[in-house]
């Protein structure tokens, strides 16, 4: 008798803090994943716009120089910018 009720309550106890870890652990899961799709629309977003910028470049240095070098430049400069942000990151 005094076995069953304490069963009982073990199982109501934890029945409880079982929906109470349910719970926290479904807001964090929606407030990650919220945080991510925003931050991939805002990399895409960046990215997109680096790549018209950069086109932009081409196009108005090919009219004082050969347009592979301007193309060379560009892509010379897009790689020291990336790497100097891998270097701040892994810092």
């Amino acid at each position: 008798m005094l076995k069953e009720i304490i069963q009982q309550l073990i199982e109501d106890l934890t029945g409880g803090l079982k929906h109470d870890v349910e719970a926290y652990a479904d807001r964090i899961l929606r407030r990650m994943l919220k945080t991510l799709v925003l931050g991939g629309i805002g990399v895409t977003f960046l990215v997109a716009g680096s790549i018209f910028v950069m086109i932009g470049i081409v196009a108005y240095l090919s009219t004082f120089m050969f347009s592979g070098l301007a193309w060379g430049l560009v892509g010379l400069i897009v790689a020291l910018v990336g790497g100097a942000l891998l270097l701040l990151i892994r810092r």
